[in-house]
């Protein structure tokens, strides 16, 4: 069975938004059209603490095939320049500086072998 929705999916992956169906267009030519509104939407969703590109909805991903999806989607980023320096690339949260008691408890159970 083949994906017929990865124009919709990959759409909402770097804008937030479903197209609906139409008639797939070249996604990337699209994306690149559309390069300053996928710019903002990186950015505030990343301001706001949330992941980007975005997962896609219950039902687009039905039938998805994953390991295609993310090769798509970091094919995408690349050709789009968005994962450069200047912010193309989510960070992972910032770790406290000092571990908590919790932490260090764990730190203290594990066996010598695992220093």
């Amino acid at each position: 069975m083949a994906y017929e929705n990865w124009y919709r999916v990959l759409v909402h992956a770097f804008l937030g938004e479903d197209p609906g169906v139409s008639a797939a267009a070249d996604v990337a030519t699209v994306l690149a059209a559309r390069r300053a509104e996928i710019t903002a939407v990186r950015d505030q969703r990343r301001d706001a603490g949330l992941p980007w590109p975005l997962p896609p909805p219950a039902d687009l991903a039905a039938g998805l095939p994953w390991a295609h999806y993310a090769a798509w989607v970091a094919q995408l980023r690349r050709d789009l320049d968005l994962d450069s320096s200047a912010g193309g690339q989510v960070q992972p949260p910032e770790r406290p500086g000092h571990p908590d008691r919790e932490v260090e408890r764990l730190r203290a159970d594990r066996p010598p072998h695992w220093a």
